[in-house]
């Protein structure tokens, strides 16, 4: 993506004093860009280590900001993307944000009406940005807008096809730890229960947050184990480990879900994997 200025040419500020940095604001892309890969727009963000990510702010270019003309041409409007989030690079497999595709051109909700001086009912205008709740954990957020309805379209603002801008990014979220690291590997005999705890974990913030976390452990859904059960303390919770004769020797991944039982949503804050190994029942002598 190239590096362009939001409208004027005008520098970001970088201090109180008014000092503004050598770059430009914004980052663009074009269809002469993005025809190789298909006319499908992605813009990866490694956030470093997984995050929970509550919601992403997305605001693209306004241009000039004075012309209405140039303000109200599809071609330079952000649209029609999906967001991932996971843990891996590539957005393919990592779970996509529900409620999309966002930002469609057919879609009156994506449209505000302007009030200017002189005009009469007002000027239906693109919004320019959109905010997406995602409540997702993840080390990447990957931004993918299929272009390929416009590949072929031109205007007279944008006569070598669409230009796709993004100005401001926001990723709102918050890191979850604990100061006891949860088991990688696990070995249980089969008939022969075992018990081991899982701190619980909290947020780590430099502002104290505004509610009180009821932190809780589940199984992932779809992936649970009728062997596997959970005792909820205060401080940890205890993971029961009980597999009968009828569960076969192996290898199994056992994948716990951290949630807040307060927040009412219960989406998934933390995800931690562990390898169980299940070994044969001892032989009777």
């Amino acid at each position: 993506m190239g590096n362009r200025s939001s409208g004027d040419d005008k520098k970001p500020l970088k201090n109180a004093l008014g000092g503004t940095a050598s770059y430009n604001t914004c980052y663009k892309t074009s269809r002469a860009q993005l025809a190789a890969d298909g006319h499908i727009m992605k813009l990866n963000i490694n956030l470093g280590k997984p995050y929970f990510m509550h919601s992403i702010l997305i605001v693209q270019d306004l241009h000039n900001g004075k012309n209405v003309e140039d303000m109200n041409d599809p071609l330079k409007y952000l649209q029609n993307f999906e967001i991932y989030i996971g843990n891996n690079p590539n957005f393919a497999l990592n779970s996509k944000c529900g409620g999309g595709p966002r930002m469609v051109l057919n879609d009156p909700t994506n449209y505000v009406t302007v009030l200017y001086p002189g005009s009469t009912g007002g000027v239906s205008m693109w919004k320019f940005g959109h905010e997406a709740w995602c409540n997702m954990e993840g080390q990447h957020m990957t931004i993918v807008a299929d272009l390929t309805h416009m590949a072929s379209q031109t205007s007279a603002l944008a006569p070598d096809g669409y230009e796709m801008s993004i100005c401001s990014l926001g990723v709102f979220g918050t890191e979850f730890v604990r100061s006891t690291a949860v088991p990688l590997t696990v070995e249980i005999v089969i008939s022969v229960p075992l018990t081991f705890e899982v701190e619980k974990i909290a947020a780590h913030a430099s502002l104290a947050l505004g509610n009180t976390l009821d932190i809780m452990l589940r199984q992932k859904t779809g992936a649970a184990f009728s062997w596997v059960t959970f005792t909820q303390d205060t401080l940890v919770t205890k993971v029961n480990l009980a597999p009968d004769r009828s569960v076969p020797p192996g290898e199994y991944s056992l994948v716990l879900e951290s949630f807040d039982l307060a927040g009412g949503v219960y989406s998934t804050l933390k995800t931690d994997t562990i390898t169980v190994t299940v070994l044969p029942p001892p032989e009777c002598g």
